[in-house]
Order: structure tokens, then C-alpha cells, then sequence
């Protein structure tokens, strides 16, 4: 179901955000354990530069955000990218994940990965192609028995790379696929853009 368009702009995380991200990110916990804690750490890491987080925003407030962890001098991991249900299927995951590419690009970024529950993954796989990412992977078991994750992974100059941290996947549950290259497939990014802004016009492709 799609509520009535309205106009939407995306700025960064302030302390006065956090109660409503935790209601935006209200089903955290029953998705991963110890989610709560973890959500709370990410944000510490924001309040002190260690971590980045985008919050879309509508006349009712928050409706939309991400959170990128750097892993290193040149690589990042995508730790949240979440829309409201009833903002959904309005562009504006693409609004924000826009944004994170413009800056991944600016600031040199080599490589990025994102996890994303495997009864989730159908659903946002649109979205993260149309970015230039491409499925890794599938680290099985992650959060329990049957709780498997996804790997989708976005790489900046577009190099043949199956190269994963050891620190942040197990290796005995990864089961990487062959190498593979990611690209933008074609299509330019540049901060050269309209202010990011999505008002009244045509629902964009993407699911989220």
C-alpha cells in the first residue's frame, strides 16, 4: 500500500533523531539477535564520527535511513538501508542509496558489502543492482539455523574482486561465487545533480 507523495529530502543524523530511528527500525531486534544494543553502538559510532548515517525525511519525520560502517582505509560495510513500509516503492531507497554512492565515489571508497536476510534478498535485489551491486554470496546459518544472509557487493572501479575481509565473514559459511565484476553498468554518477529531493512525480522503479 502507498501513501500520498510528498515532498522528501535526505540530511544527516542528529542525537535529537534517536528515538525516532528506534521506532523506524522498531522490528531490528526480531530480525537479529541483540539488535537493539547493536543499533545503539552504530549510533554512538555516528555521534563520534566513526560511523555515517543518512536519515530521508518527510513532513512526519524520519521515513527512511542508512548506516555505512568504514572496515578499513578503502571499504565500507552498508550495515542499514531501511524505508518505512508505507513509504515504499516511492524511489526513496534509491534517493538514499544514491547519496551513499555519490560519496563512496568522492571519498575513494573501493569496496562496499552489504548483508541482507535471504527472505529479504529477493525484495531488495532491485534496488542494489540498479547501484551497481551484484550478489556474492550467502553466508548460511549467520544468526541461528536457517538464519541466512545474503552478500551483495559493490566495488568502485569495477575490477575483477572475490577478495572478502576474514574478519567479517567466517569462512567455513562463506561459499563465495565466482569472481565477478561489478560495475556501474554504464551509467554515470556525478554530484552534479539536482538538490537530492523527490517530490510529486513518477514512483521510480526500485522496491524500496
Amino acid at each position: 500500500m502507498c501513501v500520498q507523495r510528498w515532498p522528501i529530502w535526505l540530511r544527516p543524523y542528529t542525537d535529537q533523531d534517536r528515538q525516532r530511528v528506534f521506532a523506524l527500525l522498531s522490528e531490528l531486534p526480531s530480525l537479529y539477535p541483540g539488535g537493539g544494543a547493536w543499533l545503539e553502538k552504530r549510533l554512538g559510532d555516528v555521534r563520534s564520527q566513526k560511523a555515517f548515517c543518512t536519515l530521508a525525511v518527510s513532513a512526519f519525520g524520519p521515513v527512511g535511513v542508512t548506516i555505512e560502517t568504514p572496515k578499513g582505509a578503502n571499504a565500507l560495510k552498508l550495515s542499514t538501508i531501511f524505508v518505512a513500509g508505507s513509504s515504499r516503492r516511492l524511489g526513496v531507497g534509491s534517493l538514499l542509496l544514491g547519496r551513499c554512492v555519490r560519496r563512496w565515489l568522492a571519498t575513494k571508497v573501493k569496496h562496499v558489502h552489504v548483508t541482507v536476510d535471504q527472505r529479504r534478498a529477493t525484495s531488495l535485489m532491485p534496488l542494489l543492482e540498479s547501484s551497481g551491486f551484484e550478489c556474492a554470496g550467502v553466508e548460511y546459518d549467520r544468526y541461528g539455523p536457517g538464519r541466512n544472509e545474503v552478500i551483495f557487493r559493490w566495488n568502485h572501479d569495477g575490477q575483477v574482486c572475490n577478495h572478502f575481509d576474514p574478519t567479517v565473514f567466517r569462512e567455513r559459511d562463506f561459499l563465495p561465487r565466482e569472481a565477478f565484476r561489478i560495475s556501474t553498468r554504464g551509467r554515470q554518477v556525478s554530484d552534479r545533480r539536482p538538490n537530492d529531493c523527490l517530490r510529486d512525480g513518477p514512483t521510480l522503479s526500485a522496491c524500496w
